[in-house]
């Protein structure tokens, strides 16, 4: 097996950087053909660490067998007590390549010193279209119907028969842009929060649509059943 100690960015491991903004470090790609090669044995003999960037509700439905859960927000202040060897490999996962949490995790674990970090971009969707195995507990089976912008707009024109607009985003993403009126509540927050989120009529609304689904699924595993979302998220 090579050691950790001969591991560069160049190696079987890792694609070419690809260029990204000049604040921001050259993203290191791995290819789902490359991450299942140096899957070999259990996941405590893997010489990287496979990162779950995404929720823990996400995490918990499904995720890739011997990945660790650490949601983006959360990895400049837990990665170094999850990953004590900052030489070693770390590859962040996600949703897919609409996905932005994986980069944003690769982003502050470069920023901490963990110079060998990469990004498996392709996440989830591909891992199990290549009919992988996933490791998790799925939620029952719900589909939130899907509505247009356009749509959502006119039903907020109908001021207290208007539905509640629930924002699954993380706080600080929140923050920078949302729809007027709607209600932060992060995924991994509902299940804690759902006493302030009111009974009534609701669309989810996300970034690209990927959590939409989700939390379509865990909202009606509580008891909430007038669910909508909003097709493609706020892109």
């Amino acid at each position: 097996m090579i050691q950790l100690a001969s591991l560069t960015l160049a190696s079987a491991l890792l694609l070419p950087a690809i260029p990204t903004r000049a604040a921001e470090h050259p993203i290191v790609l791995v290819s789902l053909e490359e991450l299942v090669k140096r899957m070999e044995g259990p996941s405590h003999s893997w010489d990287f660490t496979l990162i779950d960037s995404r929720t823990r509700t996400e995490y918990d439905e499904a995720h890739i067998p011997g990945a660790l859960s650490l949601p983006a927000e959360e990895t400049k202040a837990k990665l170094p007590a999850l990953v004590k060897d900052k030489s070693k490999t770390v590859v962040f996962s996600c949703n897919g390549p609409k996905c932005t949490k994986s980069g944003k995790a690769f982003q502050a674990a470069m920023n901490l010193g963990y110079k060998n970090s990469a990004e498996y971009n392709a996440g989830l969707p591909a891992w199990t279209m290549a009919n992988r195995p996933t490791d998790g507990s799925p939620l029952p089976s719900f589909t939130p119907a899907s509505l247009s912008a356009g749509e959502l707009s006119e039903l907020l024109k109908d001021g207290a028969k208007a539905p509640v607009v629930l924002a699954v985003r993380p706080a600080d993403e929140f923050a920078k842009f949302h729809i007027k009126g709607s209600l932060n509540v992060a995924l991994d927050d509902i299940k804690a929060k759902l006493g302030s989120i009111p009974n009534k009529p609701s669309v989810i609304v996300d970034h690209a649509g990927h959590q939409t689904m989700i939390s379509g699924r865990l909202l009606a595993s509580l008891g909430r059943k007038e669910i909508q979302r909003l097709g493609g998220g706020l892109k």
